[in-house]
């Protein structure tokens, strides 16, 4: 179908079509919403050029978004594992998967990504929501009426999404300290924003931490806390700084993997026993954590399995618009030597 004939089926004219579609002049939001619906509906496919030049278009596609910062790119180890998730299930109905990954610090790139996201043989998206873009991504997506599922527990909009229960995982861990007999913890907080770790309040109010307070059933004031990061140099300077303190502690919930990794090697160079001394734990259960010395033990966030879910919810929505996807999964406690 060309350009003159899909524009005459919504009664307005080529250029506004054009333009809906570049994005590079102002078309009011609700033809928007008509025109992209409308190419949904029919296949259609503007940009042609792109098809050629850009991604393999000629295949029916699912689009993953896996925002993150720049920062973090050597270090994120959820990406791929919730891409083969996604990629098992498409692969039964012959549809490629299309990985993109967007930084939380730098523009979209343009117009770039926005035209490949709309394009009509992209069926659906799924989109991880723990990132600064996700409010003028989730614009868009409605602006398309693309079918889409949400990564994460950030969900403002009661989008269609599916998560892990980070609180459960905090939990399990807390309870596990108190079960085996210890008294006095520490909590390396991590996160790659900086705002986060200045805010104890904004770590409780995310889940993980306060679930760790719940299991261990104290209060906050009886927790020594220490700002992290998310990288193993964090780790590392976190180990250092609990002992600057001065203060006694016998096990350490470190706010995910490579913090503890790093965490680890500190305790080793300054002679802590692990876990005789102090137990240590991690959280996400990135393949690394099998192999620190001691072998690392840690929260299982069962990304493969979030991969899944969330393929499968979007093929639901694919094929029933008027479905609904909301499922938690339940992480899993993985006991190793260092606990």
């Amino acid at each position: 179908m060309d350009i003159r004939t899909f524009a005459k089926m919504l009664d307005v004219s080529e250029s506004t079509v054009s333009r809906a579609f570049s994005g590079k002049s102002p078309v009011r939001h609700e033809t928007k919403r008509r025109i992209f619906q409308k190419a949904a509906e029919l296949g259609y496919r503007p940009n042609g050029h792109l098809a050629n030049n850009n991604l393999p278009f000629a295949r029916e596609q699912i689009v993953f978004i896996h925002p993150l910062p720049r920062t973090q790119l050597g270090m994120d180890f959820l990406f791929a594992e919730i891409y083969e998730g996604i990629s098992a299930v498409f692969q039964t109905v012959g549809w490629q998967v299309s990985p993109h990954l967007l930084f939380n610090d730098i523009p979209l790139l343009g117009d770039f990504y926005y035209d490949v996201f709309k394009a009509a043989n992209i069926h659906g998206i799924i989109c991880g929501c723990e990132t600064d873009l996700y409010p003028d991504l989730k614009k868009r997506l409605d602006c398309w009426a693309k079918p889409f599922v949400l990564v994460g527990s950030n969900n403002p909009h009661q989008a269609n999404n599916v998560r892990v229960d980070i609180r459960a995982g905090g939990r399990m861990v807390g309870e596990y300290f108190r079960r085996i007999g210890r008294k006095r913890p520490a909590v390396i907080l991590g996160d790659y924003k900086r705002e986060c770790l200045d805010d104890i309040e904004h770590s409780l109010a995310r889940g993980k931490e306060r679930g760790f307070l719940d299991g261990i059933g104290m209060d906050r004031k009886e927790v020594i806390w220490i700002r992290g990061g998310y990288s193993y140099a964090d780790g590392f300077a976190s180990c250092l700084k609990l002992l600057q303190t001065g203060a006694p502690f016998d096990c350490v919930f470190c706010g995910n993997d490579i913090l503890a990794t790093g965490f680890l090697a500190a305790a080793h160079a300054n002679g802590i026993r692990v876990p005789d001394d102090v137990a240590v734990f991690g959280f996400d259960n990135i393949e690394v954590s099998q192999f620190t010395i001691p072998a690392l033990s840690t929260v299982d966030l069962q990304r493969r399995e979030i991969g899944r879910a969330a393929a499968d919810g979007l093929l639901d929505l694919i094929r029933h618009r008027d479905c609904r996807v909301d499922l938690t999964l339940k992480p899993q406690l993985i006991l190793r030597d260092s606990a």
